[in-house]
């Protein structure tokens, strides 16, 4: 078995490797700016997006829907000419919990044509520079054609609201802030976490968070998800593989089984550190846990510790909120926030600060994150901001070894 620091030496160098190569033969592109406007026509996006770059399309443009790993609808693939030369822009959507919809351009190439243009089914976008096309029950890569090892992957999402976390209590806010500059710094352990989010029964927010602690650690201890591999790596890059029937099974018989869920409707702080050391010992490894709160405090200066170690750290809070982040424009920021009163869990692998400074170079405000698998269907991976209506009952770092 391969040790933890070999294995993460060796992806490490085939990421950078491979990601080095695919730069040097990408044709001219230029960097997308920000989000959209909330609610604003993507067309108008575009074109706006085009102007700030000193561009604009010689007619109109052609547009049809890309699609995500379940084949739902996920943004559009733009073509169009400029200067009578091929140009393309891929785009993705989301919608906030607030209503307001958001587009925003991933990628955006002159003098080639689009990655999907030889795709002979649904254009599937993965994630930059990653595209497939989805034909005859296959998903075929187009960089190579061949065809995608996780195919069975491609599993319906789940519509049914089975998180009784969220269902109630809930209230939406939206955050303006408005600055003359600002800065940010941010870190995140190396591959983050899954953004496992899903389980056949309710509340099962711990069981949830606990996977994505298995699915993280399998990396470096391979026999925790046996005959399994969490992660696999495409042009350049690692990637995790979508949450599909194996972990699912994880999380919903074996987790929700030995951390006594079901007996409880809920899972308790003891049962989760017990259930989830006894699957760990069955895989024939062991854990440790590492509080980080003390009296319903973060201590940060402690969480930054297990972080920066690599070791996720599940939350147990009693009130919390949750946001995709603050959504940079031109002289404000703004933040599309939900909070929740309810009991919750999440495995969190990183954090973030933005310090905010007006037209006199002073500080007049810093915020501060949690990066967060929700263990939510809107976002799978998003934030918790800090010293914001959010009560912290126990954070424990974990190690598995």
């Amino acid at each position: 078995m391969q040790t933890k620091s070999h294995r993460r030496r060796q992806l490490s160098a085939l990421a950078v490797c491979l990601g080095l190569i695919a730069a040097l033969l990408l044709p001219a592109a230029v960097a997308a700016r920000a989000l959209s406007q909330p609610n604003q026509d993507p067309a108008d996006y575009l074109t706006q997006t085009l102007a700030a770059f000193g561009e604009k399309p010689d007619g109109e443009y052609n547009r049809r829907n890309v699609y995500a790993y379940d084949l739902s609808p996920s943004g559009y693939e733009y073509t169009f000419t400029v200067n009578g030369e091929p140009a393309y822009a891929l785009m993705t959507y989301f919608t906030t919990p607030n209503g307001d919809l958001y587009h925003d351009i991933t990628e955006m190439f002159f003098n080639t044509p689009s990655p999907f243009a030889q795709a002979k089914g649904l254009p599937v976008y993965i994630d930059k520079f990653v595209y497939f096309y989805y034909f005859n029950d296959t998903y075929t890569d187009l960089t190579d054609n061949s065809v995608a090892e996780y195919s069975a992957l491609a599993i319906a999402a789940e519509q049914s609201d089975i998180y009784g976390e969220y269902s109630d209590g809930g209230t939406s806010s939206t955050d303006i802030i408005s600055y003359a500059y600002r800065s940010k710094d941010s870190y995140e352990f190396e591959y983050g976490l899954p953004g496992y989010y899903t389980s056949t029964h309710v509340n099962t927010c711990a069981n949830i968070a606990g996977g994505n602690v298995l699915g993280y650690y399998d990396i470096f201890y391979p026999n925790l998800i046996p005959d399994y591999e969490t992660i696999f790596e495409i042009n350049g890059k690692i990637k995790y593989r979508i949450q599909d029937s194996i972990i699912t099974s994880i999380i919903s018989n074996d987790l929700y089984k030995y951390m006594l869920t079901a007996e409880q409707n809920g899972t308790t702080f003891e049962n989760f550190k017990s259930g989830l050391k006894k699957y760990i010992n069955q895989q024939g490894y062991n854990a440790e846990y590492y509080e980080t709160v003390e009296n319903h405090k973060l201590d940060i200066g402690a969480y930054l510790t297990e972080i920066y170690t690599g070791r996720p750290v599940v939350v147990f809070m009693s009130g919390y909120n949750m946001t995709n982040g603050p959504l940079a424009n031109d002289e404000y920021d703004r933040l599309n926030i939900a909070y929740y009163k309810t009991n919750h869990a999440m495995a969190a692998s990183g954090f973030m600060e933005i310090e905010y400074y007006n037209s006199n170079n002073i500080m007049f405000r810093k915020d501060s994150y949690l990066s967060v698998c929700t263990g939510n269907t809107w976002i799978k991976r998003g934030y918790m901001r800090l010293n914001d209506n959010e009560t912290f009952n126990h954070a424990i770092g974990i190690e598995i070894y």
